[in-house]
């Protein structure tokens, strides 16, 4: 709807999809499907293995998502 209004290079654009297809299959997914804190550690474990399994679309972005969510877990 607001292509026309952005000018993006070639490399700015493949960023940009790269972000929004991790966002569809793998981060939106997470933060929609589970409200429950009880079913919190399940959840985290279904995430980090679809991180794993997104390494088949994207390896660069499933690495760095992979290592911030080990950060963040403290894993």
């Amino acid at each position: 709807m607001f292509r026309g209004q952005f000018h993006l290079t070639q490399t700015e654009e493949k960023g940009l999809q790269d972000v929004c297809v991790f966002a569809a299959r793998v981060y939106l997914k997470a933060w929609i499907t589970d409200p429950l804190a009880a079913s919190a550690p399940c959840s985290d474990f279904l995430l980090m293995k679809s991180l794993v399994d997104y390494t088949a679309i994207n390896l660069a972005i499933s690495k760095a998502a992979s290592h911030k969510f080990r950060i963040i877990c403290g894993i």
